[in-house]
């Protein structure tokens, strides 16, 4: 049983079936006991990890049952978490969570650290799921301040590389670009906790337009999972590759590569992945018709109501998103939002792209702020110019916080440097020193 977590922890999988089954084999005819309870709902976590969600069930009560009988907390917490993960994929979101809530009490009423920790990032998982990202961000707050506090060292990498895939599409891509490094440079990174930190840093430098950061970060998270026999791994692999291959405009390598993840997918029932796959298979002109169950969003937009879409994707908070499904429109107008939230994004490969939609159809595209003139007075950055541009209108931190899709503690760290740099000790005095260098105005 040792060696089956030994190798998922390294994101191999591709013998935790075998591992269990030896395991199920030599305590064939044993008695009720821990071991056997959890080898059985070992072969249920095998099933969800595979997207057998429905097969999962059996082994996943079975286990529950013995552990209770046994009383084993350890057994009951963990069986209890998997399945409500498997209900939530089924269809079940409401009972799914509160099974993963009571695995959560479970383990901390038992003092099962680890098992809390997870079930912390679980339950934020699930809610980044439904859209609600701030639920999501607070729920990983609290594992992050959970594993720090025990010295949970594992869980606590996988929390700070949960929280990096989080920020990219919140749109806080600065920060997440710090903690990916972080993770990967400073800290003990484990394998697996290093595949969102490398796949971020490939991904935004695509985004950015910087195309020397892009293929050495995603072909190391690529290798990292080579042996994951996971749709959760191989899915996330495939969307990051995918949107490169499709901001590049190579459709080839998405029929080849990318097409075949979309059709297992589908065929399992990957809410989140499906959605993903299915625009990137969809913008790549491969798929015409919306998969049966797409969410909402994804829906509106591949029939021709991308307003509607962007205004689901705004209330989740996933600004990249919004901006792409109006991008799909002809509208002007859309499309001229699209382009600002490009712009605050310093997303410019999609940029470019909507510039050149808008000439297409005899629009005027608007000229962009020179960075020669803006962003070297007094040592600024170019994030530092854009917030004290929005100092100048009088905005407080949390109205700048919600224009550049960053948090509020990052705005306050930024208005700090701001003061050191230009040497003044309040905000007015930025604006009117800023003037004075013709920074601003």
């Amino acid at each position: 049983m040792g060696r089956d977590e030994s190798y998922y922890t390294i994101g191999d999988n591709s013998r935790g079936t075998e591992f269990v089954d030896e395991a199920l084999a030599v305590l064939d005819g044993a008695a009720p006991c821990r071991q056997l309870a959890l080898a059985i709902g070992r072969r249920g976590t095998h099933h969800v990890r595979a997207s057998e969600n429905q097969a999962s069930l059996p082994w996943l009560d079975r286990a529950i049952a013995m552990g209770r009988d046994v009383a084993d907390h350890d057994v009951v917490s963990r069986a209890l978490s998997n399945k409500g993960v498997a209900l939530w994929f089924l269809g079940e979101q409401e009972a799914g969570v509160e099974l993963v809530q009571e695995s959560l009490r479970i383990a901390l009423a038992h003092d099962l650290e680890d098992l809390a920790s997870r079930n912390y990032q679980t339950l934020a998982s699930l809610a980044w799921m439904e859209f609600d990202l701030s639920g999501a961000d607070e729920l990983f707050e609290q594992a992050e301040r959970y594993s720090a506090e025990r010295d949970l060292h594992g869980q606590l990498m996988c929390v700070l590389a949960s929280e990096i895939s989080l920020k990219v599409d919140m749109g806080r891509w600065d920060e997440a670009v710090a903690q990916a490094h972080d993770l990967l440079y400073v800290r003990n990174t484990g394998r697996a906790s290093r595949i969102e930190p490398l796949t971020t840093l490939g991904l935004l430098s695509a985004r950015r337009g910087d195309a020397d950061g892009i293929w050495g970060p995603l072909d190391e998270a690529r290798d990292h999972i080579a042996k994951s026999q996971s749709l959760g791994y191989q899915g996330y692999i495939a969307m990051t590759r995918g949107e490169v291959y499709l901001l590049d405009g190579d459709v080839e390598r998405i029929r080849t590569e990318i097409l075949p993840w979309w059709e297992e997918s589908v065929r399992l029932g990957e809410e989140d992945i499906v959605a993903d796959l299915t625009m990137l298979v969809w913008r790549a002109g491969l798929v015409s018709e919306p998969p049966e169950g797409l969410r909402e969003p994804e829906r509106l937009t591949m029939t021709g109501h991308h307003r509607e879409a962007a205004e689901l994707y705004v209330a989740a908070g996933l600004p990249y998103k919004a901006a792409w499904a109006l991008l799909d429109s002809d509208d002007e107008v859309d499309l001229r939002e699209a382009r600002a939230m490009f712009d605050r994004l310093g997303a410019k490969a999609l940029l470019e792209r909507c510039d050149a939609k808008l000439r297409s159809i005899g629009a005027k595209v608007p000229r962009g702020a020179r960075p020669s003139t803006r962003s070297n007075v007094g040592g600024l950055t170019d994030r530092e110019v854009e917030v004290l541009g929005l100092l100048e209108q009088g905005l407080r931190n949390a109205e700048i916080a919600g224009q550049l899709f960053l948090s509020e503690k990052t705005v306050g760290h930024h208005v700090s440097a701001i003061l050191a740099k230009l040497g003044v000790s309040s905000r007015l005095e930025a604006v009117r020193r800023a003037r004075d260098l013709s920074a601003v105005g």
